[in-house]
């Protein structure tokens, strides 16, 4: 899950030195954003359940033994 933070903050206009900053705050989203850690896909749950019923993943062979 993908979570968004906001973060006020004032700098220098001449300097550039950061002069006030707030605390980070989440901000609310009405749906959480999923990201697929294998195909790399971001987007809301619905959408995440549709791409993974789009593109399934194949079955891979596996070796259960070690040498």
């Amino acid at each position: 899950m993908i979570s968004s933070f906001s973060q006020r903050f004032m700098k220098d206009a001449l300097t550039g030195t950061v002069q006030e900053v707030t605390e980070p705050q989440q901000i609310q989203d009405t749906e959480p954003t999923i990201q697929c850690l294998v195909c790399s896909f971001t987007g809301n749950e619905m959408r995440f359940i549709k791409q993974a019923e789009r593109e399934p993943r194949s079955v891979t062979p596996t070796d259960p033994s070690y040498s």
